[in-house]
């Protein structure tokens, strides 16, 4: 099974985790664009390494079935 980043903000607005760019930062996206992870460890690596200013503004990540 693979594994997307949803974020959804404290208004109800959803976003999805993209793949790192060249210089290796992650953006919020269309689910059409979010990055798909192997496993679920790897999705919460990912999630782990977003600034903590994310969760500070109010952003829940949760790890979904890329399904």
């Amino acid at each position: 099974m693979q594994f997307v980043v949803k974020l959804r903000s404290r208004i109800g607005g959803i976003f999805w985790l993209s793949a790192p760019t060249a210089n290796g930062i992650r953006t919020l996206t269309l689910r059409g664009r979010a990055e798909v992870f192997e496993t679920r460890e790897d999705a919460r690596s990912a999630i782990e390494e977003m600034p903590a200013e994310f969760a500070e503004s109010g952003i829940a990540f949760s790890v979904e079935s890329a399904d």
